[in-house]
Parts: C-alpha cells; sequence; structure tokens
C-alpha cells in the first residue's frame, strides 16, 4: 500500500483519523515514503498539533534508508547517533 492511497497529500489535510493511523502504521512498519511525509504532517501541522521533534525524528528515520526529498519537502540535518 502506498501512502498516497491513505493521504491527501495534493489537498495537505487529513481526511479522518483512520488515514493518519494508516499512515502512522505505514512510517512504523518501514515505509521511507510514508515517514518522509508523516514528518511533513507534523512539521506543518496538518490536521495534527505542530511538532518539530517528531517531523525531525520521522524525516531521519526516512533518511536513514536513503529517501530521496522533494524539492519542496521539510529539510532538516540528521546526524549519526
Amino acid at each position: 500500500m502506498s501512502c498516497k492511497s491513505v493521504f491527501s497529500w495534493e489537498t495537505r489535510f487529513l481526511p479522518d483519523r483512520s488515514s493518519f493511523k494508516k499512515l502512522i502504521n505505514l512510517a512504523e512498519e518501514g515505509d521511507k515514503s510514508a515517514q518522509y511525509h508523516l514528518s511533513s504532517v507534523y512539521y506543518n501541522g496538518w490536521g495534527v498539533a505542530q511538532d518539530y521533534d517528531n517531523a525531525a525524528e520521522w524525516f531521519c528515520e526516512a533518511q536513514k534508508q536513503s529517501f530521496e526529498r522533494p524539492e519542496d519537502g521539510v529539510n532538516f540535518i540528521c546526524y549519526k547517533e
């Protein structure tokens, strides 16, 4: 399942809580695209409280998998621990 099927990126809103839960599940399962988009959700506060810490965490998880971010997306600097 693609994360685009559970979240409308073009309109930038969460249609319902179940879609947000599906996005979180995909991210937790290691889907790097879902991880990146979840970081955008938290960064921008789309349907959730804005949370830069969660945004950075999910962005770095996607980066660990060599996710190639879109040019218009969230950008954090991730450090190796």
